[in-house]
């Protein structure tokens, strides 16, 4: 499977404000600004990002599963609902490692839980970052062929049930670049994020443009943002 980790995640300062839910920067508290610049400064240090995925051919799409060339079968109605005209599916986990997390929780225990909040806050968005990363490169791989890609699968989203991240985790074996699963089906480290898109001709604004207008993640998912450059 391939592997992506010599990426580059950079976070700005208003992002960041942005997620805090302030509209105005210049009423934030001194404090919380002073703590997001210093977790700024030494950011690179606490995210390690890294991306594995595959790509697989369709064979046949069925009502209630999408089955690929290799013999892998996509189970679930929402696969072939979302990827009616598709000719590839592309399985992905990305993550920004453990480290980012270990040093909440030793804000956490150091009653710190402002700079805590802050710093994962900053973690989500640095995974929102990788998640980028990753789709721009099978952006590319798609545009060789001729292809583009759609919109994206996210496990405990939508229609697609959280246990589906057991299913992409073992198709990409994930445990390459140091992701483990829980029996709840929770990817570990927490700030990884899972996903299927398709390959073909369409785009994902010909068919999400509506959910995504719709969706309480338009302004942070990684595929819009993507899909929108």
């Amino acid at each position: 499977m391939p592997l992506l980790k010599n990426i580059t995640v950079t976070i700005d300062f208003d992002e960041v404000i942005k997620r805090q839910g302030v509209a105005d920067p210049a009423k934030l508290h001194p404090r919380l600004i002073s703590e997001v610049r210093e977790i700024l400064t030494n950011i690179e240090q606490l995210i390690e990002p890294a991306v594995v995925y595959e790509i697989f051919n369709i064979k046949k799409i069925l009502p209630d599963k999408i089955i690929t060339e290799s013999g892998e079968i996509f189970p679930g109605a929402f696969y072939p609902q979302f990827f009616p005209d598709a000719k590839k599916l592309v399985a992905v986990i990305c993550t920004i490692g453990p480290k980012l997390e270990t040093e909440v929780a030793v804000y956490i225990d150091r009653h710190r839980s402002s700079k805590a909040s802050v710093l994962d806050g900053i973690g989500s968005l640095a995974a929102n970052h990788v998640a980028v990363k990753a789709l721009e490169h099978i952006k590319g791989i798609a545009a060789t062929g001729g292809l583009s890609i759609s919109g994206a699968v996210r496990p405990g989203i939508g229609k697609a049930p959280i246990a589906e991240q057991k299913h992409i985790f073992d198709l990409v074996q994930a445990s390459e670049i140091g992701i483990s699963i829980s029996p709840a089906g929770i990817l570990v480290p927490h700030k990884s994020i899972s996903m299927v898109l398709g390959m073909g001709h369409h785009s994902s604004d010909e068919h999400n443009g509506e959910k995504c207008d719709t969706c309480n993640l338009k302004d942070t998912c990684a595929q819009r943002l993507i899909t929108k450059k």
